[in-house]
């Protein structure tokens, strides 16, 4: 891994970005101009320039190639990328190629995604919600053998809770993830589902009101079998200790921040809350396709968007 990370920062440092193109066309025409006038000046201070002539035509050569320092104009600009990535490296920010960076720096808007970016991606199970004749056992021991292998935060806060109740479970099979929704598979031999709200009722189960009502802030996964709504689990994911602070240098930046998460809205809010991002730049219950198309949407109104989770 340190390879490959090493690989990266030297292969963006040998890339140039258009503005390094740029001053190196302009290199290709000053820098044989200046010469060209330091040697006139040093001709016309030698044929008509008082004695000691040779002295003085040094040093009007001298002068003009050291005011106009052609070398700096090619220089400064490589120079200036290669210690932005190197000290972008230290920090743990690696850049694809040197056009990254300066494109960076005219960024207009940040979109964050919630889970692991502005909270911590620890969630914890703290809250069942089992159906009726549901026992709350039953229901984390069924959706912990659903999100058996899964190395999405939610699955592992199922898994941990699971195991702190001692509940043993058999790993269920067919496991497929869908991306932004959940989870399918078989438990038991039952067909099985695990997510949102709309990614059961795509599937044709029913929630019951009041399982919808329970998660408050929290996250919430809905698990269902046969067709049946089992329960719900709530987890709630502390909004990481310096989310704030940087929200707030962003804000101050003049940039405009938002929140684009497939959680569900109480959730999403009480998070973007926390960090300080105002309530209208926040969207709930998005696919990642939904993601990308409000990301082209701010772009296609003039925004230079950075996307971050």
């Amino acid at each position: 891994v340190l390879a490959q990370v090493v690989k990266l920062v030297r292969q963006a440092q040998a890339t140039k970005a258009p503005v390094q193109r740029l001053v190196d066309r302009v290199a290709a025409v000053f820098v044989p101009v200046v010469v060209v006038l330091a040697l006139l000046s040093f001709a016309g201070w030698m044929l008509f320039g008082p004695e000691p002539k040779l002295l003085r035509a040094l040093l009007a050569a001298t002068s003009v190639l050291l005011v106009a320092c052609p070398c700096a104009l090619g220089l400064a600009t490589p120079t200036a990328l290669v210690v932005g990535m190197g000290r972008g490296a230290q920090l743990g920010l690696l850049l694809r190629d040197a056009g990254v960076l300066e494109k960076a720096a005219r960024v207009t808007t940040i979109v964050f995604d919630k889970t692991g970016t502005l909270t911590a991606g620890r969630p914890a199970v703290t809250a069942l919600r089992p159906a009726e004749g549901v026992s709350e056992e039953t229901l984390l021991a069924a959706l912990a053998a659903l999100e058996t292998g899964s190395e999405h935060p939610l699955a592992k806060a199922v898994l941990e809770a699971a195991r702190a109740r001692g509940l043993g479970f058999e790993r269920a099979r067919d496991v497929a993830a869908v991306p932004g929704g959940g989870v399918t598979g078989r438990v038991t031999g039952e067909p099985a589902l695990a997510g949102s709200e709309a990614f059961l009722a795509a599937r044709g189960v029913a929630v019951p009101p009041e399982l919808l009502d329970a998660g408050g802030d929290g996250t919430l996964v809905l698990l269902a079998l046969s067709g049946q709504a089992l329960g719900a689990v709530v987890l709630t994911d502390p909004v990481k200790p310096h989310a704030r602070e940087a929200i707030a240098e962003l804000a101050a930046r003049g940039l405009s921040l938002h929140v684009f998460s497939g959680d569900r809205p109480g959730a999403v809010a009480a998070a973007a809350r926390a960090a300080g991002i105002a309530e209208e730049n926040v969207a709930a219950r998005l696919s990642p396709s939904e993601k990308a198309e409000r990301v082209k949407a701010l772009a296609a109104q003039g925004e230079v968007v950075a996307m971050v989770g």
